[in-house]
């Protein structure tokens, strides 16, 4: 695509440089907004109708984010609040030399949990 010299190409049918290979193909499935329930009370987060150890807020990402992990992808988690309150996510993906990164909202909703 680029004419990019390099030792080593990605892709299964059509084989790219790890500059281009992310513009086509996507490393992570990750949803424009994701949402975590938290308890009100006690602070917990909730998690495949479990409710988990999970307080502070890098916690929460890690474990909610670890959802749209893949195996060979390693993943980097940057969060902000922007001027509305409103808290946003950008992850790093990294697989050998291909990178790339995604952009999501993070919606907090409260529940209380039953303990």
């Amino acid at each position: 695509m680029c004419g990019k010299e390099t030792d080593e190409l990605y892709g299964d049918e059509k084989k790219l440089c790890s500059e281009c290979y992310p513009r086509k193909n996507e490393l992570l499935d990750i949803p424009p907004v994701v949402d975590i329930t938290v308890c009100g009370v006690c602070g917990r987060m909730r998690k495949s109708g479990e409710w988990l150890e999970e307080y502070s807020i890098q916690d929460q990402l890690g474990a909610k984010f670890a959802d749209y992990a893949e195996d060979d992808v390693k993943m980097e988690l940057q969060f902000w609040e922007d001027d509305e309150e409103q808290m946003n996510v950008r992850v790093h993906a990294f697989k050998g030399e291909i990178k790339d990164e995604y952009d999501t909202r993070v919606d907090f909703e409260e529940e209380q949990c039953r303990d």
